[in-house]
């Protein structure tokens, strides 16, 4: 189990992550910080996340293992400093990362991964990311079936894993999870360049 890091030291790891994360943002607005999981990159975008309530075993980059484990972390975007979230007032985005968003379940995610299959759930809301062709990526609620039929299932998209840093496929549509200031947080074709702008990439 990795050891929670001061706040402090969160500040600093987050600053870090920032600076290089695929084609990180040129500036982050003053005083904002991460939640207790941070994002430390060493180069980009191999960075390594360090998830404070991720259980023993579930690093990120591993192979998929053949049970079922939960933890709570958040999403930090590659390529700008926010953080994905989800409110009943605003619906799901990509926010600037706050600890108090985190503390409040905006930008809590519950996280199972079931052998390389994942679902993501929003402890605010308790609506699970949802993709499809009809409705776009949207929270939506949590169903056997809809994971079954593939909307609430992700996948890491082969080809953008490295480090701390991961492309999310959406099973349903093939598409993964992409933001960026011109087109904010959409499904859109999985590319090797976008993980290596950050649009595609996130904190894992």
């Amino acid at each position: 189990m990795r050891k929670t890091l001061s706040w402090a030291a969160a500040t600093i790891g987050l600053i870090g992550a920032f600076a290089a994360a695929p084609s990180a943002a040129a500036s982050t607005a003053a005083g904002s910080v991460a939640s207790p999981v941070v994002a430390v990159a060493p180069a980009p975008p191999a960075a390594e996340a360090s998830q404070s309530d991720r259980p023993s075993g579930t690093d990120a980059g591993e192979a998929a293992s053949s049970t079922t484990s939960t933890w709570k972390q958040n999403f930090i975007n590659g390529a700008y400093p926010n953080c994905l979230d989800d409110s009943s007032n605003y619906g799901l985005r990509a926010h600037g990362c706050s600890v108090a968003s985190y503390d409040n379940g905006y930008q809590k995610w519950v996280v199972v991964n079931d052998s390389g299959l994942y679902r993501f759930r929003n402890e605010a809301t308790q609506e699970c990311l949802d993709g499809s062709s009809n409705y776009g990526v949207r929270t939506h609620t949590c169903s056997s079936a809809s994971y079954d039929n593939g909307y609430q299932m992700w996948v890491r998209y082969a080809v953008a894993s490295q480090g701390g840093w991961v492309s999310w496929m959406n099973v349903a549509t093939g598409e993964c999870l992409d933001y960026s200031s011109g087109h904010g947080l959409r499904l859109h074709a999985c590319s090797t360049a976008a993980f290596s702008n950050g649009y595609q990439a996130w904190s894992f």
